[in-house]
């Protein structure tokens, strides 16, 4: 039975969008339990000495109103595996990250909740407060399941990477965020690599920045560039988004 209000798992504490920051205003209004290396709480389903983030988020879930899928970077289209896994799970996101369009984008309708989408965090926390004391309006956040699935999700990871970009950090004197021109979008193309496609008029700078990334992820990482495609090692990959 759903008693707690947010859940936020975390491993990074201190990023580039400052979502720690956004969090602790939002803990003001509302409790957020934070799990992980940043929070004082432990998964249930991590107690065992593994991790295991599905069986994780459908714990949370089951306890749990909301998930904040706070991404590390404000990007367009950079939405990863944790916005993936809640809606998996069955709780409802509520997200910082890229637009609200790039979500719309992707996402099943009515299925998430924008922090954007509310002129103050204050705004937010009210919002979300009355959707748990509405049960019919905190369900309707579910209606997409009768005709959505996400699939995807492999391990605790995004094997095929729904909806995977990767905003490049590129350290350029300034901190810049490569948006549509090192933006990527990864399908499977066997067992052991991925094949990215790179979007973007500039596609020579696109793929310098990827691969500099990439080594900077995984030392010794292979990018090979041809045309609009990279193909690099799923090693790779994961270390890329992990880091990015």
């Amino acid at each position: 039975m759903r008693v707690r209000a947010a859940a936020w798992v975390v491993s990074h504490c201190s990023t580039h969008s400052k979502r720690e920051e956004y969090v602790q205003k939002l803990a003001r209004h509302l409790v957020v339990d934070i799990y992980g290396r940043c929070g004082t709480l432990k998964c249930p389903s991590d107690q065992g000495g593994g991790r295991n983030a599905e069986a994780c988020y459908r714990t949370l879930a089951a306890s749990h109103f909301f998930y904040l899928s706070f991404e590390n970077s404000l990007c367009e289209d950079y939405i990863t595996e944790k916005f993936w896994h809640a809606l998996r799970a069955g709780i409802v996101p509520v997200v910082r990250g890229a637009s609200p369009e790039s979500y719309r984008r992707v996402a099943p309708p009515n299925s998430f909740i924008h922090v954007q989408d509310f002129a103050s965090v204050q705004l937010l926390a009210t919002y979300l407060t009355s959707l748990m004391e509405n049960r019919t309006a905190y369900e309707s956040y579910f209606a997409w399941r009768s005709s959505y699935q996400v699939h995807g999700l492999h391990r605790g990871r995004a094997s095929s990477w729904p909806a995977l970009s990767s905003c490049l950090q590129i350290r350029r004197g300034v901190e810049r965020c490569w948006v549509n021109t090192a933006v990527s979008t990864a399908t499977a193309d066997n067992d052991t690599n991925q094949t990215l496609q790179v979007l973007g008029p500039d596609q020579s700078d696109a793929f310098a920045a990827l691969a500099a990334a990439a080594r900077r992820s995984t030392p010794g990482c292979s990018v090979r560039c041809q045309e609009n495609t990279c193909v690099l090692t799923s090693e790779c990959l994961r270390n890329l988004a992990s880091a990015t």
